[in-house]
Parts: structure tokens; C-alpha cells; sequence
């Protein structure tokens, strides 16, 4: 049980280091306001490890219960937001992180466990020109 709680704080770790690495903002360019809405659900009650950029930029981290949501209007110039979620005990399960930009899903992502106890689901939203696609 520990060295799945090591290896999803290690990976909630990486992905809030790639945000940091790629929220970039191009000079002098500024961005409208757009709606993110940040969704979990799946078959775990509690203990779910979630991480996402919040709307000032930053990386929020919790435990949480399914299912679980947060939106906010994002106005910042960042290339990128990551979201995700994982569950690390060796229970068999499964959590799905799903972004919706404007009230459209732009990505949605499943992960079963326990393949890899702790892997979780990652939603990553790329700002391509003056919208977002997921990946």
C-alpha cells in the first residue's frame, strides 16, 4: 500500500512539474475567458487522489470522493491544463476524468484498476490558436 501511495504522489508530482513546464504565455497576447469544468467520476466512494491547474495557474492536489467536480472561469494565457485522478489501493475499480470547455466534453479519459495500482486517468487540454482540444 505505501509504494502505491508513493507512486501516485510521484506522479501528482510529474504532472503538476509538465504544467509548470508548459504554461507558457505568448507576449502580449491576451485570452477571453473560457468555462473548464473539471469532472471525476467512477466506482470508488472515497480516497481518490485528484490534481489539476486551478484558475490562477496553479496546481491544487486533495483527496476526494466520487463523483467530484470543480469549474471556474479560466482567463490565464497557459498552453496547457492538466487534470487528473487515481485511486492507489489495489481495490479493482475504475475513475474517469472528463474536461468540459464551454459546456462541450473536449476529453474524457478512463482508467481501470488495479492494472497498475495508483496509474489513474490524465486529461490534458491544449490551447490550439484561440480554443482548446484534448488529448
Amino acid at each position: 500500500m505505501e509504494s502505491s501511495i508513493t507512486y501516485v504522489i510521484g506522479r501528482v508530482a510529474m504532472g503538476a512539474a509538465l504544467c509548470a513546464g508548459l504554461q507558457l504565455s505568448a507576449p502580449g497576447t491576451a485570452f477571453a475567458a473560457t468555462s473548464i469544468e473539471f469532472e471525476l467520476s467512477g466506482t470508488f466512494g472515497e480516497g481518490v487522489m485528484v490534481g489539476y491547474n486551478g484558475p490562477d495557474g496553479g496546481y491544487a492536489v486533495d483527496t476526494v470522493g466520487l463523483p467530484w467536480s470543480t469549474s471556474f472561469d479560466y482567463d490565464g494565457d497557459g498552453l496547457s491544463l492538466v487534470f487528473s485522478g487515481s485511486h492507489p489501493g489495489d481495490d479493482p475499480g475504475s475513475v474517469t476524468c472528463r474536461v468540459k470547455v464551454n459546456g462541450r466534453v473536449a476529453v474524457s479519459r478512463t482508467d481501470n484498476a488495479p492494472r497498475t495500482a495508483g496509474h489513474g486517468a490524465v486529461c490534458h487540454l491544449i490551447r490550439s490558436g484561440s480554443s482548446y482540444v484534448g488529448n
